[in-house]
């Protein structure tokens, strides 16, 4: 906690979003699927840890961030 300034939940559910995010831009998964392949084992608090984390939506940043 001292080193990372962070639970060790805050930072493994951080790593996992930003995996999530890296699999939003680089593959045609859907969201759900990138939910549980990221490690998330409830879709809904996927989706409430990557909009905290992101403050967007997980489908929203994948139209944003897919393009480029």
């Amino acid at each position: 906690k001292k080193t990372f300034n962070k639970t060790y939940s805050n930072y493994v559910n951080e790593y996992k979003i930003t995996i999530a995010s890296k699999m939003l831009i680089e593959t045609d998964l859907s969201v759900s699927e990138i939910g549980y392949e990221s490690g998330f084992n409830n879709l809904s608090f996927f989706h409430r840890q990557f909009t905290k984390y992101k403050q967007i939506s997980p489908k929203t940043y994948r139209q944003i961030y897919h393009r480029i």
